[in-house]
């Protein structure tokens, strides 16, 4: 992989998780919409109930770190060096 390609993935990764960070639920629901699953579809992937999650899609629900990463592994198919950036960007933000 060139560096030119490699720089450009790592910043598509970085403008990712800025949104993760800045709009939660609203990343949620774009994924959900684009992968054509339904919130019962991500419910059954993480474990919570459908009302948590619409609550989390919709911003009135403030979603607590831990289940933020459960969201992200289980329900959007997040690999762990993706998660590991969004906790370390999440506690540089908020530092």
């Amino acid at each position: 992989m060139s560096i030119d390609r490699k720089g450009e993935m790592e910043l598509l990764l970085l403008r990712r998780i800025e949104n993760a960070i800045d709009n939660f639920g609203g990343m949620i629901k774009e994924y959900r919409e684009k992968e054509l699953l339904s919130l019962n579809d991500i419910v059954n992937r993480v474990g919570c109930s459908g009302t948590y999650l619409f609550r989390a899609e919709k911003g009135s629900k403030r979603v607590p770190i831990r289940m933020r990463v459960q969201i992200l592994k289980k329900g959007l198919g997040w690999k762990a060096n993706e998660i590991k950036t969004f906790l370390v960007e999440t506690v540089k933000r908020y530092e």
